[in-house]
């Protein structure tokens, strides 16, 4: 599960790109080199939509591209939370599907990851009330989260300075 942060923050610029530009480039490179019949979903905090695993890779990629910035978004706990749970169900269905010898071995076919990209902007996360997550993460061993910080490590403010009026005179109705 790839899960992008699309809150507004993500929307800054270094180098000509977004952070949420920076978060696409990692997660495609990512995918191209992940093994043939690997299931990916794409997720954002823009909505609690349910996290769904692709039919293709080529879908998954589109999807992030699709991607955009949000002002209102869902906690990236609840989210992770959701994508958790997506991975467990998606667990479930494919062992109930193999024969009951490897079933009972419980061999899944897949390495459960979930990736959160973010800039680790403090408004994207709620900071209280985090139990059912921890709870979560204990129970699902079998998937690992990584948090892939796309924030930067050294940050340059830009100033405008040097202003200076055009005109000395303002027009009638003008300001």
């Amino acid at each position: 599960v790839c899960l992008f942060d699309t809150s507004l923050s993500m929307g800054y610029q270094q180098a000509g790109l977004t952070r949420l530009d920076v978060a696409r480039q990692i997660a495609r490179e990512h995918i191209g080199v992940l093994p043939d019949g690997s299931r990916i979903a794409v997720a954002d905090d823009a909505s609690d939509n349910p996290v769904v695993f692709q039919s293709t890779i080529g879908t998954a990629l589109d999807r992030i591209d699709d991607l955009e910035l949000h002002a209102a978004t869902l906690p990236l706990n609840d989210r992770l939370r959701t994508a958790l749970l997506a991975q467990a169900e998606d667990r479930r269905q494919q062992l109930s599907g193999q024969s009951e010898g490897a079933a009972a071995a419980q061999l899944d076919r897949y390495v459960r990851r979930a990736y959160v990209f973010t800039d680790l902007a403090a408004s994207a996360w709620r900071t209280g009330g985090s139990g059912l997550l921890t709870q979560e993460l204990e129970k699902l061993e079998n998937v690992q989260v990584f948090l892939i910080d796309v924030g930067e490590l050294q940050p340059q403010n830009v100033a405008v300075t040097g202003v200076s009026v055009s005109r000395q005179r303002i027009s009638k109705g003008g300001s």
